[in-house]
């Protein structure tokens, strides 16, 4: 008898721990998930304050480039360009960061497309020109996706 009442009280005992362990998970768990409805929160408010200027360049770098206040020289046209892809560069990151909280949940499909690497090219140098802010900055790029053949170019940035 004496060692069933023995281990009764270390049943009992260890019924307690886990009865404690439980509780300080459920709460972990409570406050984990208070913190990810506040990021959600937080990346909805900083995609509209965000947004809403950007939407603002957006347009009026759109119309500069439509010549609707006046013509603008080569240089001027050039970047109001570099603007307004900034803008939907940023405009892009915006977006994907409101994802974040879609990927975590698992509520993102991912569709793999074709890129014009050169195109892409083309579109960042002049980002990636003014942020490097040297003369004579170079950008090799080289592919070997076709197994039979290499692809490369080279483009030469002078400010």
């Amino acid at each position: 008898m004496l060692t069933i009442a023995k281990r009764r009280n270390q049943l009992i005992s260890e019924s307690r721990k886990h009865k404690k362990l439980e509780k300080s998970l459920v709460e972990t768990s409570e406050k984990a998930q208070l913190a990810n409805n506040e990021k959600d929160l937080f990346l909805t408010n900083m995609s509209h304050e965000l947004r809403t200027p950007l939407n603002a360049i957006l347009g009026f770098s759109e119309s500069l480039k439509l010549d609707y206040y006046g013509n603008l020289n080569k240089k001027q046209l050039e970047y109001i360009d570099n603007i307004h892809s900034g803008g939907e560069f940023l405009l892009k990151l915006i977006t994907d960061l409101l994802h974040l909280s879609n990927i975590q949940e698992g509520k993102v499909e991912i569709t793999p497309t074709n890129i014009n690497l050169f195109h892409l090219n083309y579109k960042t140098t002049p980002l990636l020109s003014e942020i490097v802010g040297q003369i004579n900055v170079s950008l090799d790029i080289e592919s070997n996706i076709d197994q039979n053949k290499t692809t490369s170019a080279s483009v030469y940035v002078d400010q």
